[in-house]
This record gives C-alpha cells, sequence and structure tokens, in this order.
C-alpha cells in the first residue's frame, strides 16, 4: 500500500451534486403543467357552466318581471329551481332544458327555460322561456325582429319610375 501523497499534488475537489437544481425545477415543472392543464379546463368546461348558470339567472328574472305572470299570480313572482334538467345533443348544439317552480300571491306553476350551448363558438342563447299557470302557458320568449326591410339601392320607387322615362 502506498499511503505517501506526490509532492505537489492537491487533493481533489469534492464534487457537487446537480441533484440540487433537478428537485426545483421538477417540481415547478409540474405545477406549471398541472396549473395550465387546470386553466384550459376551467376554459371550456368553466366557461359551459357559466354560461349554463346565465341562462338560468336571465330566463328567471324574465318570469319574475313579465308583466303576464304578475296579472296572473300576482307581485311579487318567485322562482326557484326544480332541479329537473334535461339535455339533448343535436350535432354541435346541446340543448338544456331548466325547470324552476313560480309562485306568487294568487298562485303557482311551473317555468320551463330552454338554452342552446353551441360548441363550436362556446356560446349559449336562450331558445325559449315560458310559464305554465292553471294548464295555461305564456311564452315569454322575446320573438321580436329587429331587421329592417332597407332598400340598399339608395332610391325610392318614384326615383325608379323617372329614370325610366
Amino acid at each position: 500500500m502506498n499511503n505517501e501523497f506526490e509532492a505537489g499534488s492537491a487533493p481533489a475537489p469534492p464534487k457537487k451534486s446537480k441533484l440540487i437544481w433537478i428537485l426545483p425545477i421538477g417540481c415547478l415543472g409540474i405545477l406549471l403543467v398541472c396549473g395550465l392543464g387546470a386553466g384550459v379546463i376551467y376554459y371550456f368546461l368553466g366557461g359551459a357552466i357559466t354560461g349554463a348558470i346565465e341562462q338560468i339567472s336571465v330566463g328567471v328574472d324574465t318570469i319574475e318581471n313579465s308583466s303576464e305572470v304578475q296579472a296572473k299570480l300576482g307581485t311579487p313572482v318567485t322562482c326557484e329551481p326544480t332541479g329537473e334538467q334535461t339535455q339533448q345533443q343535436d350535432g354541435n348544439n346541446i340543448e338544456m332544458t331548466f325547470g324552476v317552480s313560480v309562485s306568487g300571491p294568487k298562485g303557482s306553476g311551473t317555468g320551463k327555460i330552454v338554452s342552446v350551448f353551441d360548441a363550436e363558438t362556446y356560446e349559449w342563447s336562450t331558445k325559449s322561456i315560458s310559464v305554465t299557470v292553471d294548464g295555461e302557458t305564456m311564452n315569454l320568449t322575446d320573438d321580436s325582429d329587429f331587421s329592417l326591410d332597407i332598400d340598399d339601392m339608395g332610391g325610392d320607387e318614384s326615383d325608379a319610375a323617372d329614370d325610366a322615362k
């Protein structure tokens, strides 16, 4: 055995472990991936759920503020969710029906809010809102058409008749 050191040689410096960098970077990487994954899930599912809640809220407000329902049930009209919910898929559209119990001082009835979710655009729209009291169904859906029949040619019929002469 040779226990002597060579003259002029220094002991080798201790090797530093690279494990100290792997742990924090690995943990941060996992947290980042999980955070991004949760964000993507919330964006798609959370947006759909939030939209459904907004549709129910709009439907309830429409029912509670309807003069037709107030005349039938009295004021104030209140709505409570019944838990009744159905859904039907047609291609990219999902139609959801939400049931509500409608009541007022003069009586009670049932309400139905039908909303459609477009899976391509991730947008909700209200298809119909109705209330049934004593067998009579009141359609509260705003079916008004705001389109105007405008002549895009810039003239009227009398100008066209003058041009023909």
